[in-house]
């Protein structure tokens, strides 16, 4: 399985350049991408496309990746953030169409620490 292309995808997803490339961005998401936001509101492919073009740029790292094989060409990747000084778990799911990569499916949990 490609785990270091799936993972490049999702990094390159959080990267500013990408977010501003709506072309890269119809590119490598799907038409029946939806994503549950931390507020709980479903957002479909128009609705985050718009959302990241128009997005700030944010101090961003992922780490702890996992992958998890669904079907044949189809994986679920897990990882965790922290943007903004914000930890988050997140998952996505990934779909190879033709010769393709596309992200299906994303959420983000915020982490509460402790206090």
């Amino acid at each position: 399985m490609e785990f270091d292309t799936i993972r490049n995808l999702e990094l390159e997803l959080n990267d500013l350049a990408t977010r501003k490339n709506k072309q890269r961005l119809e590119a490598l998401i799907a038409d029946e991408f939806e994503e549950v936001g931390k507020s709980g509101k479903r957002f479909s492919k128009s609705d985050i496309i718009n959302e990241l073009v128009n997005e700030e740029s944010v101090a961003f790292s992922a780490h702890d990746f996992s992958f998890v094989v669904l079907a044949k060409d189809c994986v679920l990747v897990k990882y965790l953030t922290t943007i903004n000084q914000q930890s988050a778990y997140r998952c996505s799911i990934w779909k190879k169409s033709q010769s393709n990569w596309q992200i299906q499916y994303h959420q983000g949990t915020p982490i509460k620490h402790a206090t």
